[in-house]
């Protein structure tokens, strides 16, 4: 009997778009972020001097604020490239050009000009995700989460019972900040 594999994940984004999410392995997800690390210069460690006697000697200072704002500055962009690798390996959608231009225009004139890896991530980062919610939704599709795959299929269903609940939601009535039982 031959292997069918199960149809890949979708995913539909607040502003509509449907995208195809391929699933990226552990291994493969640690080979990009080890690369990214490699090409990212390191922050270099700022010294004091101390001298105890027997002249001055240079000691490195890692709990320096400025150091530490800096790592964490550089540990932000490692990930924001990671990020951008795994959109353009894992996620397929049908770009909507228009909306694409027009924001790149719109950010040319205002002098914050988009300097993606491709126009795909390009439109899913600028166009496509709206919320943090999405991202992190988007980021579990991406390593193979199937309970937010799972999740993220639900959410596309409509309800089969229309109109409003049968019955209230409250236990009690708010008078102030207090709950008091009827």
């Amino acid at each position: 009997m031959a292997y069918t594999p199960d149809p890949l994940p979708t995913y539909t984004f607040k502003n509509g778009a449907v995208a195809t999410i391929h699933v990226i392995g552990q291994m493969t997800i640690a080979h990009i972020a080890a690369g990214v690390e490699k090409k990212t210069p390191a922050v270099p460690i700022p010294t004091f001097t101390t001298d105890m006697g027997s002249g001055p000697v240079e000691q490195p200072n890692i709990a320096s604020p400025d150091y530490l704002r800096e790592v964490e500055a550089r540990r932000g962009r490692v990930n924001m490239r990671v990020m951008d690798k795994l959109i353009d390996l894992a996620v397929d959608i049908e770009i909507d050009h228009n909306a694409l231009t027009r924001l790149k225009e719109s950010m040319d004139r205002i002098g914050e000009p988009l300097d993606e890896i491709s126009d795909k991530v390009a439109y899913v980062k600028h166009c496509c995700i709206v919320g943090a919610d999405e991202l992190g939704t988007l980021g579990k599709l991406v390593r193979g989460d199937v309970e937010v795959a799972a999740e993220a299929a639900a959410a596309t269903f409509s309800s089969d019972v229309p109109g409003p609940a049968a019955f209230s939601l409250e236990s009690a009535p708010i008078r102030g900040e207090i709950l008091v039982d009827v």
